[in-house]
């Protein structure tokens, strides 16, 4: 039986040897890269906004992808897309590309620049923001919350997986929250008796309240209340604030030309009933 010792019959024979015994042949090697997770995050809505994601990954002439078609029922963020890195030289920089796609138009896109993967699987963070619709970047740049940047990460930014990312690798908030329209204020409750939850456009809206007070009653909350928004004790025992009822009288001078009255998002707005004669004369919340 034909072993792997190198045996003193010449170097011929033990390369013969070698050649039949398929236990001798040298193992893979194990710090090559194996695949790329995408976290994705975003603030687009599904499915009225998008439809879709495709994350392509490429280095030199090379180029693999993939596409995340997802649910109409919303999506838990963040939305992980695997790409198989195999093939890639894990030490060379690493071209990511990531469509939010709508159909066929591309509503968002992001470009990343990776230094180099790590040994086995790796993860990166990459957001698509709706305030990067429309904008257009010079070649080589990319769209980053609104502004143009360059699209290189440090390598910090690179985990071992997704739940390794770093701290901050997400928008505040949206981590484990579900992308999707909301039709009412109680689509877009967060649990967190800190925060006003607001539907608005079919998109949630959070103000985070501080400080947080607990409470029993609005009496104790009557310090967060100005003109044309109110302090009030919320469900969860802490104060919160909401506007007042449109049409609520407000004090914006002592010009007697100008009623002044509560309108939406609690502002309080002047009309001028000298010049516009047909202008409202008094508020209706009076």
């Amino acid at each position: 039986m034909l072993g792997c010792t190198r045996r003193s019959i010449g170097v011929a024979v033990a390369a013969l040897a070698l050649a039949a015994s398929a236990s001798c042949d040298p193992p893979p090697p194990t710090d090559g890269a194996t695949e790329l997770a995408v976290a994705v995050w975003t603030d687009l809505r599904i499915p009225d906004q998008l439809k879709s994601i495709r994350a392509v990954l490429w280095q030199g002439d090379v180029q693999r992808s993939e596409i995340r078609l997802l649910s109409d029922s919303g999506e838990a963020q963040p939305i992980v897309i695997r790409l198989s890195a195999a093939w890639m030289v894990r030490t060379e920089p690493v071209e990511l590309y990531v469509e939010a796609l709508d159909g066929s138009l591309v509503v968002v896109a992001r470009r990343v620049r990776i230094p180099r993967l790590r040994a086995g699987s790796s993860a990166v963070a990459v957001s698509l923001q709706a305030r990067c619709a429309g904008v257009g970047c010079p070649p080589d740049w990319t769209c980053a919350a609104g502004r143009c940047d360059r699209p290189d990460v440090p390598i910090d930014a690179v985990a071992a997986s997704v739940e390794d990312l770093p701290s901050g690798a997400f928008s505040p908030g949206d981590e484990g929250r579900r992308v999707v329209g909301c039709v009412a204020d109680a689509d877009c409750e967060d649990g967190d008796p800190c925060t006003v939850d607001e539907c608005a456009a079919h998109q949630c809206a959070r103000i985070v309240m501080s400080p947080c007070v607990p409470c029993a009653s609005d009496d104790v909350c009557a310090w967060r209340s100005t003109e044309c928004m109110e302090g009030f004790c919320n469900r969860h025992g802490f104060c919160s604030v909401r506007a007042r009822p449109p049409e609520t009288p407000c004090d914006c001078g002592t010009d007697p030309c100008v009623v002044c009255c509560c309108r939406e998002l609690g502002v309080c707005t002047g009309f001028d009933i000298c010049i516009n004669p047909d202008a409202v004369r008094e508020c209706d919340g009076a």
